[in-house]
C-alpha cells in the first residue's frame, strides 16, 4: 500500500485575525484526489466482477462534485473532486481505495473558475512584491 498524499491541506491562513484551517467556520475546501490502481489489482476486480460496485460504492461515500477515469502512467486512475472539511477525513477519502484496490492516493487542493478569479488579487499583490526579483527586463 502506497499512501502518497500531496499538499492534502494549505498552510495555515488568516481567518478573522487568527490562524486556522481553511476549513473552519462551515467553509469547505474543495480538493482533487487522485486514484492510480495497480494493474493486476485492477485486473483482479475486472474478473471478479466487483469493480464497478465497489467504485460505485467508495464514490457514494464520498459524494464527488465531479469524477473522472482515465489512464495514467499505465495505470487506471480517477481524478475525484469533492469537498473536505478538516484534514481528519483524509483518511475517509484514501482508506477505501487503498484496501479496495492496494492504489496509489494523492490528495490535493484545486480551484475552479471562480476561485482563481477571487485568488487574482492575492495574484497580483505576488507579482508587485517578488517578480522583479526572478523577471528579467
Amino acid at each position: 500500500m502506497d499512501l502518497h498524499v500531496l499538499a492534502c491541506v494549505p498552510d495555515c491562513v488568516q481567518t478573522n485575525g487568527a490562524l486556522g484551517f481553511i476549513g473552519e467556520e462551515g467553509r469547505q475546501m474543495r480538493v482533487c484526489v487522485k486514484v492510480s490502481f495497480p494493474v493486476d489489482a485492477g485486473n483482479r476486480a475486472i474478473a471478479d466482477g466487483s469493480i464497478g460496485k465497489t467504485i460505485q460504492s467508495i464514490l457514494e461515500e464520498m459524494k464527488p462534485e465531479a469524477s473522472y477515469f482515465v489512464a495514467d502512467g499505465g495505470q487506471r486512475t480517477a481524478y475525484i473532486f469533492c469537498d473536505m472539511q478538516e484534514p481528519s477525513q483524509i483518511p475517509a477519502l484514501a482508506e477505501p481505495w487503498f484496501l479496495a484496490f492496494n492504489a496509489k492516493v494523492d490528495i490535493q487542493p484545486a480551484m475552479n473558475a471562480a476561485d482563481l478569479a477571487k485568488a487574482a488579487p492575492a495574484m497580483e499583490q505576488a507579482v508587485r512584491k517578488y517578480a522583479s526579483r526572478t523577471m528579467t527586463a
